[in-house]
Parts: structure tokens; sequence; C-alpha cells
């Protein structure tokens, strides 16, 4: 960059005026370089603190040259003593520009123009500088798909900390960062970087929740409540885009993504195969943004029914959510719609938002505590139980957002969105660091879940082909929308001994790092068949029964925590997965785990089954226990008698067979 002559340029359309300087096209007559020529207005060249700020500007874009940040050809003082300087002409416009003629972008375009963006923020972060004032105008475009981050004008270098009193506020209050829209003098580039996200919510929603005519208004939105999520907007944007985002728009800096190179490295691998799949996109879409957006919202509409008609069988309601994101891509697409209406006859999901009382509560208490795991885990089981996957995703997500240890709720997430999917969502987390386990997160992980161990590594892309069975046994109820759990008569010989399969269960289900960690080969037992030889064995020894009540008993508490808050389906899950440790039902914490279960589907509408496990759990609770009374007095209750009236329907003596 050189100083230039102001005369040296022939003046032409003009591009815009701002509160400081006006813009021209212009060319500069030595090279016929068309330029954008940007000159400080009349009535402010008397500023001392305006003139400062448009000489930094000068002296810090001639710092960076980048292909995402706009270059600056010559700068100088006209014969008036304006200052005024050339910057490279982006012929695309304005993103302003390009948003009045698709007001929302879709996701695989936003994830290509989110990574140009960062790259831009990359190099002026590496100079030491912050931009502080990331909008839609100030990204420009060029036809051949690049975009340009322009106007530093009031951009400062941590090497500069002059030209800004402490409390005062700079920028635009609907896109900064909490830490600069309450007037902090100490920031850093992750205040550009929430300001980038919120462009990016932008893109992918139609509008910015914390714009406001007021601008104390939108001061207030940006620096109370709670943190934006994707997810509860749109549920069709791709995990891994999705993760990038909300990590970026957290309120709390300590825990956003920490750089823009970090968040550019999560973003590889899903811009990579987008380059692959639609070469030169971005430049058509500059050209041509209605046409080119339509185009790639019916791809993905297809990619999502492709998706659902692969696991139609293997599982319905992963089927129906990957249908419900293609109608929302693309409500005209057929195929989509006939999906949802036979998903929706042949497994009875709800797709609608429930009118049940118990989950209007928990939104309502939601609204009040919306990062408290407690509240969501609950409503994530109610939408569960209510057969509304969409729901129970959503909420799922901002649980292990918040909880991604949680391997229960990690695998019942799995079984709606897919493993892929949860593994992309959660590798965003990775910047939060490894968090030492405190008494609050044990006492949390029993109520909720449990641990699967500190770190988690993501979960590895699977394919599974469940064996041909014959199913003659329903031990393990149901424990998720993928069905029932079934005890298989005739699958394949497993060579692994019985004792073997405790010995590992136990030494995975102890004590790790302080915390309760449950292995995911135990959750993954919860839902896969329990294979024959395990359930023939009749004697187990103590050692092995002391194993097996070991493995159950963070279930039970589990359970128990749930049922305390009248989270009958959570309850249901945990006494679900504590049983399938013990498919002979021999340890001693099986009955107590009957009997909630009993109790949990009896609140649930299911009588029958809640019969059936409580006569059985006082059939092999001692006699005279307290779990013993219990379960008569449930038997009873459930019979529509009363004790007194009628005979206990459990056996006193150890043999026998169980009443029908």
């Amino acid at each position: 960059m050189t100083t230039t002559r102001f005369d040296d340029y022939v003046l032409g359309d003009t591009l815009g005026q701002g509160g400081m300087a006006a813009v021209w096209r212009a060319t500069y007559r030595p090279t016929g370089e068309v330029v954008a020529l940007k000159r400080m207005l009349g009535h402010i060249a008397g500023s001392e603190l305006f003139i400062a700020r448009f000489v930094r500007e000068v002296e810090l874009s001639a710092k960076l040259q980048h292909e995402n940040v706009v270059r600056v050809q010559g700068y100088g003082q006209d014969d008036e003593g304006n200052w005024f300087l050339a910057l490279e002409f982006c012929d695309g416009g304005t993103l302003v520009q390009l948003l009045k003629r698709c007001p929302r972008v879709p996701a695989p375009l936003v994830a290509l123009m989110l990574d140009q963006m960062l790259a831009g923020l990359e190099a002026a972060h590496a100079h030491g500088i912050i931009h502080r004032d990331l909008k839609p105008p100030n990204i420009l475009l060029t036809v051949d798909g690049h975009l340009k981050i322009a106007d530093f004008g009031i951009a400062r270098s941590h090497a500069d900390q002059t030209l800004t009193a402490t409390g005062e506020v700079i920028g635009t209050p609907a896109y900064m960062s909490p830490e600069q829209a309450l007037g902090q003098r100490e920031l850093d580039g992750r205040s550009d970087l929430f300001s980038l996200g919120m462009l990016a919510y932008r893109l992918l929603v139609g509008s910015n929740p914390y714009a406001s005519d007021n601008v104390a208004t939108s001061i207030l939105r940006v620096t109370t409540g709670p943190n934006l999520k994707v997810g509860d907007t749109l549920q069709t944007v791709p995990p891994l885009l999705e993760g990038v985002i909300d990590g970026l728009v957290v309120k709390d800096r300590d825990a956003r993504i920490p750089s823009a190179t970090a968040a550019r490295a999560l973003l590889a691998p899903t811009v990579a195969g987008l380059r692959e799949r639609f070469p030169g996109i971005m430049r058509r879409f500059v050209t041509d943004p209605a046409t080119t957006a339509q185009a790639i919202v019916r791809a993905c509409a297809a990619d999502e029914v492709a998706a659902a008609r692969a696991c139609l069988t293997a599982s319905p309601a992963r089927a129906v959510v990957h249908a419900a994101r293609a109608r929302d891509l693309d409500p005209a697409d057929l195929d989509a719609q006939s999906l949802l209406e036979k998903l929706t006859t042949l497994h009875g999901f709800q797709l609608s938002v429930t009118s049940d009382a118990r989950i209007a509560a928990a939104r309502a208490e939601l609204d009040q505590k919306p990062d408290d795991p407690v509240v969501l885990r609950k409503l994530a089981n109610l939408y569960r139980g209510a057969q509304n996957p969409l729901e129970a995703a959503r909420v799922l997500k901002r649980y292990v957002a918040l909880k991604p240890d949680d391997a229960m709720a990690r695998r019942q997430l799995e079984e709606l969105v897919g493993a892929d999917d949860v593994a992309a969502f959660t590798s965003t987390f990775a910047h939060k660091g490894p968090n030492q386990l405190k008494t609050g997160d044990i006492v949390q992980g029993v109520k909720t879940g449990g641990f699967a161990g500190r770190p988690v590594a993501a979960a590895v892309p699977r394919e599974t082909t469940p064996h041909p069975t014959k199913p003659v046994a329903r031990t393990g109820g149901t424990a998720s929308f993928g069905g029932p759990l079934i005890v298989a008569a005739d699958g394949p010989t497993d060579t692994m001994s019985t004792t073997t399969k405790l010995v590992l269960a136990a030494a995975v289900v102890g004590l790790v790092g302080g915390g309760i960690a449950v292995g995911r080969s135990l959750i993954d037992s919860g839902n896969a068949q329990v294979d024959r030889n395990l359930r023939a064995v009749e004697n187990l020894n103590a050692p092995l029964v002391h194993m097996v009540d070991g493995t159950q008993a963070p279930f039970l508490e589990r359970a128990l925590q749930s049922a305390r808050i009248a989270d009958w389906q959570g309850a249901l899950d945990a006494a679900n997965f504590g049983l399938s440790a013990d498919p002979d039902l021999g340890s001693r914490t099986s009955p107590r785990l009957l009997i909630v279960r009993a109790r949990a589907r009896a609140q649930l509408g299911d009588s029958a089954q809640a019969l059936i496990d409580a006569r059985l759990g006082g059939r092999l609770a001692p006699i005279g226990s307290p779990e013993r009374a219990e379960a008569e007095q449930l038997v009873s209750q459930l019979q529509g008698a009363t004790p007194d009236a009628t005979p206990p329907l459990i056996p006193a003596s150890s043999g026998g067979s169980i009443p029908p």
C-alpha cells in the first residue's frame, strides 16, 4: 500500500455514505484499477477522535494481506485535508444486498461462508487486530464467490488501547458480544467470534433475535437471558455446523470456542465435503442467490429422504426425524410427506407439540431454568414417553450439550439422530477441556443418566445387523423409541462366559476419576439382545451376585430419583437398564428395580405390564421384607382391590410359578 493523491482518482457512482465517510466507485488513473474510494466527511474533519480512528483503519488494514480481507490500494489526504482510503472494489456487493435477494441462506452455503469469514478473522487476530463491528454491511462479496471483511474503522490493536474510554460502547448492539455491550475495555478475539456466530445465525434463521430499534433493548437482550441454540429454531442444520454456531454465540466468553483457528478446524470436514460435492457453488450463489439456494435446499431434502428410507426398519424413530427434516426443508417434497404419514400412522408418533399437562409444566419450568439439566432431562423423557421423537431429539441435544458425559442420554440421542450426528455435534465441545467431576456432577449423573468417564471419545460410526431371533420373553420393557427389549430364543451362541461378562461389567461400572462411570458396553446391552448363555445361568456364586448388585446400584438410584420428581419415563428407562445387567433376576437389587418399573409403567398407563412387574418383584423379594409388602400392596391397587379384601397374589414359598 502506498500514499496516493486524491486527484489521481476519477469518481464514479456513489456506493454509500455512513456517519463518518462517503464511498464512491472510482478509477485509479495511473493503472486503470477500479477501487472503492472512501473519504472522510467534511463536518467531522475537525474531530481528532474520528481522524484518529480513520487513520487507524488505514494503518490496520495495511497490515492485512489476505483473500478474505478487503485490500487497501492507497490512502492520503485531499487538498482540503480530508483523509481518504482506496480499497479494492468488490463487485458482488455487500451481504446486506445479498440477503435482500435471499433472506435465509441454506446451511451448506452458511458453512462455506462462515469458513471464509473465519479465515479473514484468523488473519486479523494473528496481527493482534480485533474488528469489533462484524455485521452484514461490513462483509463484501466478489462475483467469483469470495467473502471479504471490510471496515476496520473501530478496530483495535492489542498494542493500542488509547482510543476507547472505559465503559464506552462502540459497535452494532445486535451483533456485539455481551462483554463488548457492557463496555468492557479488555476485549479479545473471542468478542469477534461471538459477532461472527450471530452473523451466521442470522444467515440461517433469517433474523437476529437481539435486533431492536432501541439500542438499550438490544444491549439488554445480548447481555441477559439464555444462550441461543440453533436447534431450538431449526432442526435441519447439520450437527457440526449447529455445534460450531452454538459454540460461538455462548454469552460466557470463557465457554466460547476460543479462536477462529479452532472453529475452522471443527468445520474443516464439512467444508471439504461441500466443496467436493458442489464445486463453484459460492460463485453461482453470489450471481443468482435465490435459484442456487432453492437447488441446495432440494438436494438436502433428498438426502434426508434417502436417510429416512435407509433406517425405516431398523429405527422408525430416526426415520421419522429424517423425514420431518426433509419436509421442513422442502414442504413441497411429496416423498417426505408420504413417509411421514406412513410412519406416524404405523408407529403412532406424535409430531406436533403435545397438550400433555406434564409436558406443559416442564416447558414452563424450562422457561424459568433454560440451562437446568434436570429439567431438560425430564422434558426429554416426557417427549419420549409421548412418542414425539422430534421434540425429544431437540431437548436431548440441549441436555447433551450441557452433560456430554451422560452416556445414557447420548445413547438415546443416537437412537433418534444417529451415532455419526451425535459424534459430530459433541466434537464441537472439545474446546471446553476436561472438567473435573465434582460432588454435584456425581449426584446429577445418578439422577439423569450416569457418566461415561472423562474424557469421552467421539462415537465411532458403526453398522449393526441384528441377528434373526424368536422373541420369547419381554424382560426389559420399552426403553426407547426403538421398541421393547427382546430376549432371543435361538440367536447365535456367544463364546464369552457369563462370569467374564459380569466381571467386565462390574469393572466398567466403577468409580472412575471420582465419578460414576457407566461403560458404553453396558449401555448398549440395555438396548441390544441379551444372549441365551447369560439367561441360562441359574446359580451365581456370592461374589458374582455382589458384582451384579454393584452394577445395578447406580441405575436403581437414578430410577428412584426420577420417580421422586415424577419423571416416570426416566424411571422406566433407568430400571430397564439396571435389569438388563441381571437377566436371571438373581440379585438382591432386581426386585426393587421391578417394583420401581411397575410404578413407572402404572403412571405411564401400562397397567397390565405394571401388574406383571409388581407380581414378579414381590415373588423375588424376601419373605417379610418391605419390598415384598410394597409389591403386594401395589398388586392389590393395580387390581382395583385392597389388601384386606384380596389374599396376597404372591406365594409365600420361594418355589412354584408366578400366578397368571
